[in-house]
């Protein structure tokens, strides 16, 4: 392929049209290392655009993580944005925000389309929203403009600012129709539908969505699905049956769009509450605004910090995601220690297991599990598919009934005959960790020696002695007298935890 003008543009065209497939089926002719430097962040815009993440950053990394930087031309702010943005898809966001906020917005607005993306996915949208307003002033054209304006109205929907936003979306949906941007069109008719249902004026919301599927109607898109979302949650408000919300539930599966199977589950909890499924809705999602949301639209809270997740029968085994202790004894009296209990493999699996719903992308678990190291497409999802294999084989050697299933560079934990015990104050397991709780168990505040440590926790000498110093280093114990006379104290930080 030579003629990468030719290419963007007719791409481009599609992509405006709503073409998104076949847009994307052309851009997948592209051969990053043959694409000059000159169209590949072009290139790249449009691979986000279509969802073809992957193709993004093999343009743009060479060119942004230079293996010899010497060889390379810096990076200018244009591509270190499009790259940030490229890594926020694939689940980089904290690499995303810093990268992002080394560049001056005033001089290159569209870091601040970068910022708001990043919050997006992290369900903060209040965040977002100051960065889009600032961004609708400085957006560098009209349709960039109105992309920000949708979004704007998104986030001021997810605020609860409907008035603002009907007064965004009547200016977006003039303009949208005027520059012949049809999807664009058809989000904005989606967005005041969920207007109209809040208000509670369900006939209104019923016209803007069908107006919406009209639009949206040569052929299924994830836009059309969620016209379909709305469709369903409005009947069910309607008529106060779950019977709609069920049956979209079964498609949004099939579809694997995970955020909406999310949404049905607080529908349906607005048209019938349920414990059992509050329970995997709030300790299921990561994000502290979307819970504070599921409190406010349900009317509920948690009743404890803790949770037992899962659908087996009344003898499976519970295994505690913080500690790594599996609990047999419902059937054999027993409790053992998951292999490899505080390293990498339990972390991961506690990191999978923070959101029931949305499989994990790779980025994302390359940030988490090595968070001081740069996401490389070219070889960070391999590191991640090994730390992935050696998850499996440890829960098959523990016999643990949880599977790590993986499509399409996303990641979830599938529990089989299993509960899970899961708290809301998630953070990485680690067996330092676990040991202080062992010690505030047995002793509280009273002192101890490094022979009782020992013992309790079955460590040798050397891993007694290291695990001592990191107490200390961490503020977790204090250490008291000399030579054979010292003795160690729980802090209060430590037994307060």
């Amino acid at each position: 392929m030579n003629d990468w003008k030719s290419l963007h543009q007719q791409a481009e065209r599609q992509i405006r049209s709503g073409q998104i497939k076949s847009a994307a089926a052309l851009l997948k002719t592209v051969v990053p290392n043959q694409v000059p430097r000159e169209w590949r962040m072009p290139l790249a815009n449009l691979a986000r655009r279509t969802r073809l993440i992957n193709l993004g950053l093999r343009l743009l990394n060479p060119i942004v993580r230079p293996v010899i930087e010497l060889t390379v031309r810096p990076a200018h702010a244009d591509e270190l944005i499009e790259y940030a943005i490229l890594l926020e898809r694939s689940g980089a966001t904290s690499e995303a925000m810093d990268l992002l906020s080394t560049i001056d917005s005033d001089a290159h607005p569209e870091s601040l389309f970068g910022k708001f993306s990043c919050h997006f996915s992290r369900w903060e949208y209040s965040t977002a929203v100051p960065f889009l307003k600032r961004y609708l002033k400085l957006a560098p054209n009209e349709y960039t403009r109105l992309i920000a304006r949708v979004n704007l109205s998104a986030a001021l929907i997810a605020t609860g600012e409907y008035a603002e936003a009907l007064e965004q979306l009547a200016m977006a949906t003039e303009r949208a129709a005027a520059a012949g941007a049809l999807r664009l069109r058809a989000n904005c008719l989606e967005l005041r539908a969920q207007c109209c249902i809040a208000q509670g004026d369900y006939s209104a919301a019923r016209f803007n969505l069908n107006e919406s599927e009209l639009i949206l109607s040569a052929g299924p898109t994830r836009d059309s699905l969620h016209v379909s979302k709305w469709q369903a949650f409005l009947s069910a408000l309607e008529s106060r049956s779950l019977s709609p919300i069920e049956a979209f539930r079964v498609e949004a599966l099939r579809r694997k769009d995970w955020e909406s199977v999310r949404e049905c589950d607080l529908y349906a909890l607005k048209i019938t509450y349920d414990e059992k499924i509050f329970d995997r809705l709030y300790f299921g999602t990561p994000y502290e605004s979307y819970r504070r949301r599921i409190e406010q639209e349900t009317g509920h809270a948690p009743r404890t910090r803790l949770s037992t997740i899962g659908e087996a029968g009344p003898a499976a085994p519970i295994f505690d995601l913080a500690s790594g202790m599996i609990d047999r004894s419902m059937r054999t009296n027993d409790a053992t220690v998951l292999p490899g209990r505080g390293q990498k493999t339990h972390q991961l699996l506690e990191f999978l297991l923070r959101d029931l719903y949305s499989p994990v992308r790779t980025g994302s678990i390359f940030g988490e599990m090595f968070p001081d190291e740069y996401f490389d497409v070219f070889s960070s999802p391999q590191r991640v598919r090994q730390l992935v294999y050696r998850a499996r084989r440890i829960l098959n050697a523990a016999g643990l009934p949880l599977t790590i299933a993986e499509e399409d560079g996303r990641y979830s934990a599938k529990l089989g005959e299993l509960f899970v015990r899961v708290s809301l104050d998630r953070r990485k397991p680690s067996n330092e960790e676990f040991f202080i709780s062992r010690i505030q168990s047995q002793f509280g505040t009273r002192p101890f020696t490094n022979t009782e440590v020992r013992a309790l926790l079955g460590l040798s000498a050397g891993s007694s002695q290291r695990f001592l110093a990191w107490a200390i280093g961490a503020g977790q114990a204090n250490k008291l007298g000399k030579g054979p006379a010292t003795v160690y104290v729980l802090t209060a930080a430590a037994t307060a935890a």
